[in-house]
């Protein structure tokens, strides 16, 4: 799952970063993370970043991840993310 940030005028454009694969970033949260435990995770379950004049402070607090959903039957997936997001202007 990726979090994604966008102004009205490029609402393609991640302001928190642009996704690549095979490479960890804290605006993605993966079921490998969540299936070992967040706070276990590289980023946390804390996860700050900084847009222009605005902070943003994501705190995962739950999920729950099941099968059988998409194109991999057997594939694990996150079924339910619970997640506070905090916008702060400085």
């Amino acid at each position: 799952m990726e979090i994604f940030v966008a102004r009205p005028e490029h609402p393609d454009d991640n302001l928190l970063g642009q996704r690549e694969t095979d490479i960890p970033q804290p605006f993605v949260i993966t079921v490998e993370e969540l299936e070992s435990g967040i706070s276990k995770s590289r980023f946390g379950a804390v996860r700050n970043f900084k847009i222009g004049q605005v902070k943003l402070r994501i705190e995962i607090q739950g999920s729950r991840l099941g099968e059988g959903v998409g194109v991999c039957d057997q594939c694990k997936n996150i079924q339910e993310l619970a997640t506070e997001f905090v916008f702060r202007s400085q």
